[in-house]
């Protein structure tokens, strides 16, 4: 074939510098790559296929299918929904969600079919954290697969599988797509498999052959892959422990400073009364308790629901500088102040209640939330194919690696609302906090002790009757005991 009929460069580099953040990697690179061929790169571990590969890809990434070293996977989602990924980009946002939920039979039939010519067809509903690390790699290359684009980008797509599988899904994913650049560590099987071999050493091309060349050393040793940091979250133990360390210092300094005069004539007496009245609680005593009861957990569902709902809203933009400031504002001021300052507007009403813990609890949410995406691996969103449907791309690559943290973090907050709940009644509203205060100012200590008792039982039993199943029951159940309207009289 003379140079008129070649085909047309695929991807060109002439005297580029490639590299990562002031680190270069290729100072002067000379490189094209034709339409139709296909091309192995090997070299050892820190040679540059992996800085050459996402070179590539941003040149051209409309037409390139990726796979990721790494493999980027979505560990708590199944094999059907990491695969059906790759596709994101061809169908629509209403119908990548249902498929998220509840595949239709044409969407599980177009992901299986892929999946079995990957021998993942026993696998499909399987999530991925319980895949060995072969079916994880074919996995991956599955995802790559249904993106259905001409170009395949690969980093040692198959160096988890024996040499037979993988030559055999080697050349099956070659043959499905019209080019193709591939990172490898396996000499042998660069040479059968591809048509042109490039070598790397220390940022240069020390070899470009077609096949059948022998490599640059002459050496059929295999090179070594090329290994990556996992991703790691930073924790901040340390500093949690200094702050509590300063908490508990401040404390004894107001300790010190505090007015303890003892007001009462004979204290001992009454030390005497409060311990027997912790003894013999009386739950009988306290009228309207399950109306109480109803209202503290009422106003503590609202509240989370809401303040929960707010806050996601807001960690999508926790970036914002605006954001950041808005959220710490709102979570400074304590529920019993935010109640005492709500009910000047809004009076002795259910939405005072509601809104004094959504209110601070949005802006805890938006900072814990935006702090869980922020630490999130980004490798799964970055390994798909570029796309204005970001929506799809969220809730597939980015929402379930925060969704256990989240889900635990607002089990926990519930268990807050309910203590806030009922000291949002030591300002009028009818919770326990109400009735507890009433009692333990009047002196009817066993009253006071049922009342405590029953909060404790209520907390800590959360974790036996609070099931994700019953939520949106409880949810509605508290909207139709106190809807969070405005009336100005709750009684």
């Amino acid at each position: 074939m003379n140079a008129s009929e070649a085909p047309a460069p695929l991807f060109h580099f002439r005297g580029a510098r490639l590299g990562h953040g002031r680190e270069t990697v290729f100072p002067a690179l000379d490189l094209t790559v034709r339409r139709g061929e296909t091309v192995a790169l090997l070299g050892p571990s820190g040679s540059g296929k992996s800085t050459l590969l996402a070179a590539l890809r941003r040149q051209r990434e409309t037409l390139c299918a990726w796979c990721p070293q790494e493999q980027a996977l979505v560990p708590m989602l199944s094999v059907f929904h990491n695969i059906y990924m790759g596709g994101l980009h061809r169908f629509g946002t209403w119908r990548n969600l249902r498929a998220l939920v509840h595949p239709t039979a044409a969407q599980r039939d177009s992901v299986a079919a892929v999946a079995e010519s990957l021998g993942l067809a026993e696998k499909l509903f399987t999530s991925v954290d319980r895949l060995s690390g072969g079916q994880a790699q074919r996995t991956a290359l599955g995802r790559a697969l249904f993106t259905q684009r001409p170009v395949l980008l690969a980093d040692e797509p198959v160096s988890n599988l024996d040499e037979h599988q993988g030559q055999t899904l080697l050349t099956d994913t070659l043959r499905r797509h019209d080019s193709a650049v591939v990172a490898m560590h396996d000499r042998a099987l660069a040479l059968a498999c591809f048509e042109r071999v490039i070598g790397l050493r220390h940022g240069e091309t020390v070899l470009d052959a077609r096949r059948r060349v022998p490599d640059a050393g002459g050496s059929g040793h295999t090179l070594p892959a090329m290994s990556r940091p996992t991703p790691t979250f930073t924790t901040t133990a340390a500093g949690w422990r200094r702050a509590s360390g300063w908490l508990g210092l401040a404390g004894l300094i107001a300790f010190a400073c505090a007015d303890l005069d003892i007001t009462r004539g004979n204290p001992g007496a009454e030390m005497m009364r409060v311990g027997l009245g912790l003894l013999q609680p009386d739950f009988l005593a306290t009228e309207g308790l399950g109306r109480a009861l109803a209202n503290t957990l009422a106003f503590a569902f609202q509240g989370v629901a809401l303040g929960a709902a707010a806050g996601f809203l807001l960690a999508l933009c926790w970036h914002r500088r605006a954001v950041r400031v808005g959220a710490a504002s709102v979570r400074a001021v304590h529920e019993l102040f935010w109640g005492l300052l709500l009910m000047q507007v809004t009076g002795l009403s259910t939405l005072t209640g509601v809104l004094a813990i959504a209110l601070p609890y949005a802006g805890i949410f938006a900072k814990v939330f935006g702090e869980f995406l922020e630490e999130a691996d980004p490798a799964p969103a970055v390994a798909l194919p570029d796309d204005r449907r970001r929506l799809g791309r969220f809730f597939y690559a980015r929402l379930p690696l925060i969704w256990a943290s989240c889900k635990a973090y607002t089990g926990y907050r519930l268990e807050c609302a309910l203590r806030a709940s009922a000291i949002l009644g030591f300002i009028g509203l009818p919770t326990l906090g109400f009735h507890l205060e009433t009692a333990f100012r009047e002196g009817h200590y066993g009253e006071g002790a049922a009342l405590l008792y029953l909060l404790f039982l209520l907390i800590l039993t959360l974790r036996f009757w609070l099931r994700p199943l019953l939520l949106p029951f409880y949810l509605l159940a508290a909207l139709i005991w106190a809807p969070p309207v405005w009336t100005g009289s709750l009684q």
